[in-house]
């Protein structure tokens, strides 16, 4: 969501809240790696997330309501991912990009979700420091 005001944070906890009711437990499949780029150099090592009809209906259900109280939301569309961490130096030539790749389409494992954290990430020059500010149980 980027930066985000009191305020701000105050109406997503309202909204995850509100609709508690509405999520159900579910089954993630973790499946392949990637890197996203910055400037044209890796910055951040994720898994994927096969799709998944119960989590895309969360995030439609929150995507709405965010709309209705004007938050301006990525264009990107939806890539449910996991971080797994953060690049800040590669070593030249294209060993991490090549090892990622052989795993790219890998099945590692499925893992219930039956809660939802809502994270403040605050950046430090030695990592992010992540807050939890909300947990809703389902």
């Amino acid at each position: 969501m980027g930066n985000t005001s009191n305020k701000q944070i105050e109406i997503v906890k309202e909204i995850l809240n509100h609709n508690d009711h509405k999520f159900k437990s579910f089954t993630l499949q973790i499946t392949g790696l990637g890197l996203f780029y910055h400037d044209k150099k890796p910055s951040v090592i994720w898994a994927g997330i096969a799709e998944n009809e119960e989590l895309r209906n969360m995030f439609s259900i929150i995507e709405k309501q965010l709309l209705v109280k004007d938050f301006k939301l990525e264009s990107r569309s939806f890539k449910p991912h996991i971080t797994m961490g953060k690049i800040k130096y590669t070593e030249p030539g294209n060993t991490l990009k090549n090892t990622i790749k052989n795993y790219e389409n890998t099945y590692f494992q499925d893992t219930a979700i039956d809660e939802l954290y809502f994270y403040e990430s605050i950046l430090h020059a030695q990592g992010a420091l992540y807050v939890p500010l909300s947990v809703i149980k389902f």
